[in-house]
């Protein structure tokens, strides 16, 4: 008996148990047996109430535990987004990073460390036919190593278009 309900219910039927004894005492033997096989009835039919409660607890528990399992599911792959989303960016980082030091190098100039610059933009263009890319996101944090390959064979000339 998992619940207030179900606790109330056995109450009622010893309260009913205990007040039917002293009645019997008092009744003819007709009476006692009529009294007996109501009082059957009702536990009968409390113990029926008794076990659909409990069936229908059960059924909310397995629901329960499936929802936990699903919850789980997705809280794991909302985890797996949020560490992908920080990797992502993070690899962006450090790919136009290193291009634009690169750039910086070839030109000897520091006045390139913007994205914004010509020969950065030329770099990155050239970086995004390679790769076969529109924009740095799009550029997998397992080819990484490639984008670092490229961008390592770039020269002067490769600088303008």
């Amino acid at each position: 008996m998992d619940d207030d309900f179900a606790w109330g219910q056995y109450d009622k039927l010893v309260d009913d148990y205990f007040n039917k004894r002293e009645t019997i005492k008092t009744l003819g033997l007709e009476e006692n047996l009529t009294m007996i096989t109501n009082l059957t009835q009702a536990i009968q039919l409390t113990a029926n109430s008794i076990r659909k409660i409990g069936t229908e607890v059960d059924g909310i528990k397995d629901s329960l535990d499936e929802i936990k399992g699903t919850v789980n599911k997705k809280d794991s792959q909302i985890n797996k987004l949020i560490d992908n989303i920080g990797l992502k960016s993070k690899h962006t980082v450090r790919l136009t990073r290193f291009l634009k030091n690169k750039v910086s190098q070839l030109v000897n100039s520091r006045d390139v460390l913007k994205m914004k610059h010509s020969r950065c933009q030329n770099a990155k263009n050239k970086l995004f036919t390679y790769m076969g890319v529109n924009k740095w996101e799009d550029i997998s944090v397992s080819e990484e190593s490639k984008a670092h390959a490229f961008i390592d064979t770039l020269e002067h000339e490769d600088l303008y278009y």
